[in-house]
């Protein structure tokens, strides 16, 4: 037995959020959800069982209708909302809309209860299977800590992102869809997906890694508007998860919001190489982390495909296409789980690739990894592409570059008295002068940092 009903809201610029209550009784064994905007708007949805937010989604300018399926178990539960036990009870859903013009715009819902559950087909859901449990590795681990799949505004599947994921030789990424977490991915034995959510406003996005919840709710919408109000979102996450800073200026998705650096644990240097409107972006990026380490903030520099197409497709104006591992970021840790891959992060101990790992090693230190506070004898320094085909290296000391060589080996050894805070990195170039790899510094000293907040540099 299946009963439907339906709903359409008017929406507009004024009124941009609703709600919409319905009660399901007991015999219902699961409930299919439907949404839709009659724009290519975004909407954002969250899902309440007797007044718990148990999940959501989210209809992008790729997605103008969504559904949404909640079973009693896993396998019947479409992936950005949990299985409930009992059906039964008060639900409830709660929408906001961004991107509104002057015109209204009308956004519809509709619920079905199902009698019988049943299996819907992979093709129209991506069912789940398990959590993945990954086979033990140590060392350097390859990771990619920006991407997104069909549940934003991706292409790609869960089993898909993890199939190129195995073709690209990545040991881990993030999952980051905008605003929305898919926390449970298809049992994977080579590939750790770790859980992540991309905060996505018209003021600039970040990505959160290894949440415990969603970012949002719907008493963050009127948060959503305002830079302040969106600084003040953010202080209200502090502690979960950590936080990264994207792509912070590539028009028009420039990071606009001034909030504590303290906030920040990471910085994403390279975004997608492969859109021509990050080269300069990347120019950009790569000066502010200067600024930054200079300023006494030991931020850990990061990388992202920021991955949504196909790994066939490509820009417009690109050559190379976009896909998952582009550039990599390779972490240091002990054994791959999820809290080591996050505390290694922490740590800086972080390489951006997209030429291969990089060694970066010191005949004063044998246990140099990027990030580190060294001792004031530890002067010489060593970096060994994985590629060798001939890139610019660029030893960068204090913001300052002291040696640039042209081969796939280049070494550094300090000769000035070290007093102080100092740090030292290598930047990898082409030879029309982007950015292929770097690394977090390793530095001496401390320094008590002489700005607080993000904008204070700019």
């Amino acid at each position: 037995m299946i009963a439907m009903t339906s709903s359409k809201f008017r929406v507009s610029k004024e009124h941009f959020y609703d709600a919409y209550d319905f009660e399901v009784d007991d015999k219902c064994e699961q409930l299919k959800l439907d949404f839709s905007i009659s724009q290519e708007l975004w909407a954002h949805v969250f899902i309440l069982k007797n007044g718990e937010q148990i999940g959501q989604t989210l209809l992008t300018h790729e997605q103008v209708t969504r559904q949404v399926i909640v079973g009693k178990k896993a396998m019947m539960t479409s992936p950005t909302v949990l299985p409930q036990e009992q059906l039964s009870g008060h639900w409830r859903i709660l929408f906001f809309i961004t991107g509104i013009g002057n015109s209204e715009e009308e956004f519809g819902i509709s619920y079905e209860t199902i009698a019988n559950e049943s299996k819907v087909s992979e093709s129209e859901i991506d069912l789940l299977t398990e959590v993945p449990q990954v086979k033990s590795k140590g060392d350097w681990v390859k990771g990619d800590l920006h991407t997104h799949t069909l549940y934003s505004d991706g292409r790609m599947t869960r089993k898909k992102n993890l199939e190129v994921a195995k073709q690209q030789q990545l040991d881990f990424f993030a999952a980051t869809d905008h605003n929305i977490v898919t926390a449970i991915w298809p049992k994977d034995t080579d590939v750790l997906v770790i859980p992540g959510c991309e905060l996505t406003t018209e003021f600039g996005h970040c990505n959160y890694w290894g949440v415990t919840k969603e970012i949002l709710n719907i008493t963050d919408a009127e948060k959503m508007l305002k830079p302040a109000t969106i600084a003040q979102l953010i202080e209200e996450n502090e502690g979960e998860g950590i936080l990264s800073i994207n792509h912070s200026f590539l028009h028009p998705w420039e990071w606009q919001v001034d909030i504590p650096i303290r906030l920040i644990t990471a910085y994403e240097i390279i975004n997608d190489p492969t859109n021509p409107d990050n080269d300069g972006a990347t120019k950009k990026a790569l000066a502010y982390w200067t600024k930054l380490w200079n300023s006494g903030w030991k931020i850990t520099g990061v990388g992202g495909s920021d991955s949504h197409m196909l790994p066939t497709e490509h820009y417009p104006d690109a050559n190379q296409p976009s896909i998952m591992g582009d550039p990599s970021t390779f972490v240091h840790v002990k054994e791959l789980t999820e809290e080591n891959v996050l505390d290694g992060i922490k740590k800086g101990a972080t390489i951006v690739s997209r030429v291969g790992k990089i060694n970066f090693t010191s005949q004063d230190d044998d246990d140099l990894v990027p990030g580190k506070q060294v001792a004031v004898g530890t002067r010489r320094f060593s970096l060994d592409l994985e590629s060798k085909d001939s890139y610019v290296i660029n030893w960068v000391f204090d913001g300052k570059i002291v040696k640039s060589s042209k081969k796939s080996q280049s070494s550094y050894e300090l000769k000035q008295k070290i007093a102080g805070y100092h740090w030292l990195r290598a930047d990898v170039l082409s030879d029309d002068g982007l950015l292929q790899a770097t690394f977090t510094p390793v530095y001496w000293g401390e320094k008590i940092p002489s700005t607080s907040t993000f904008k204070e540099l700019l």
